[in-house]
């Protein structure tokens, strides 16, 4: 089940945008993924964001409302069929930017996301508006890969607790 449908833009209610932020908090990921241009020759930075989940409804919800793409995957055979939805290039700024006020535990992830997605921007702009004419310069590259560094060490706080936030076993009163 792939599909990709463009943004309907300015159709998003305030109930919408909490609902959506609240998928993106819990269901959610904001990543900038880096991967290797056609020709083999430069890291490329993208912004994604991705929700994953077993209800195809919310995902028809999702694709009516944002447009963006869904994907089922099976990865046992004795596991739920799970559907992933991602949004991705100019998509990206637009949800970001609805659903930023309503965002709690990704919030930080969204900054840094809609600051990557500007500085691109400003970028391209430096260079005509034509990102294929100029390669990147090192310069560009570093300060790209610092953002991915970033973002990744803001993701993996929640995964990965720090050892003072992990619960310690408590010793029982032997009365108890």
């Amino acid at each position: 089940m792939k599909t990709n449908n463009k943004i309907i833009r300015g159709k998003l209610s305030g109930v919408d945008k909490a609902y959506i932020a609240g998928l993106i908090d819990g269901e959610g990921n904001i990543g900038i993924h880096r991967h290797t241009d056609n020709r083999g020759k430069s890291k490329l930075h993208r912004l994604a964001i991705a929700v994953s989940n077993n209800n195809p409804a919310m995902f028809q919800y999702l694709i009516k409302k944002l447009g963006g793409m869904v994907t089922k995957r099976q990865q046992q055979k004795d596991w739920n069929i799970n559907y992933l939805y991602k949004v991705q290039t100019s998509d990206v700024q637009y949800v970001l930017k609805s659903v930023l006020p309503y965002l709690i535990l990704k919030r930080k992830q969204a900054i840094l996301g809609l600051k990557f997605l500007a500085s691109k921007q400003k970028y391209a702009l430096s260079k005509n508006g034509n990102r294929y004419s100029h390669p990147l310069t090192i310069r560009e590259q570093i300060k790209r890969e610092a953002f991915y560094v970033k973002m990744r060490m803001l993701n993996q706080q929640f995964t990965k607790p720090k050892p003072h936030q992990i619960l310690q076993p408590q010793r029982l009163n032997e009365k108890t």
